[in-house]
């Protein structure tokens, strides 16, 4: 399969391409129904108090509802991309904005992808909603979930002449949590699994 990409494709937008910002992707706790905020996560969740000191992950109300609010949002922004499948930008204005490219080839069995990456912009694939991981580092950190292009247990994939930008949602500019960044960004591009002949 060979798919051009002309323009700019917005990842965080709805069936009908109404753009969506994080608080549309915010859910509740599947038992209680509350929704997910951060202020209600921070009073529920203290990394000095007794959890925290464990090193023991989040759970409960509002750690269910940020997990159903990622869920949400990645169902939106993460792009599978089936083996033997080229994108190819058209042009210099090719953007793939918010986006998730996902190539991960099945955990047993043939691995080989046949997947090209060639020639798009990559713009602020951020996490709205990232964990926190109180095993991170002496004092915890905050973990976001995707990159722009996640290349998960593949094999044979090429990825050339792309750029990639953080514009509008730095990890400089967010606020702290926890006395740590809110981090919202992952890497880039990341190779992992045991990918190999990328």
């Amino acid at each position: 399969k060979l798919i051009y990409v002309r323009g700019t494709i917005d990842a965080n937008v709805d069936n009908s391409l109404k753009p969506l910002t994080c608080n549309d992707y915010r859910r509740g706790d599947p038992a209680t129904g509350e929704r997910f905020d951060i202020y209600a996560f921070m009073a529920m969740y203290d990394p000095e108090g007794p959890l925290g000191k464990e090193k023991k992950d989040p759970f409960g109300g509002q750690e269910n509802a940020r997990a159903a609010s990622a869920a949400a949002q990645a169902e939106r922004v993460r792009i599978r991309i089936p083996p033997n499948t080229t994108l190819y930008g058209v042009g210099t204005s090719a953007t793939l904005v918010g986006a998730w490219l996902d190539i991960s080839g099945p955990e047993s069995g043939n691995r080989a992808m046949n997947v090209i990456i060639r020639n798009l912009t990559f713009v602020d694939t951020a996490d709205c909603f990232p964990e926190w991981s109180p095993s991170d580092g002496p004092l915890g950190n905050w973990n976001s979930a995707y990159d722009s292009i996640s290349i998960r247990n593949a094999t044979h994939v090429w990825i050339d002449h792309n750029r990639f930008e953080d514009l509008r949602t730095r990890d400089e500019t967010q606020p702290t949590f926890f006395n740590r960044r809110f981090q919202v960004h992952d890497g880039l591009l990341d190779i992992t699994n045991a990918s190999d002949l990328v």
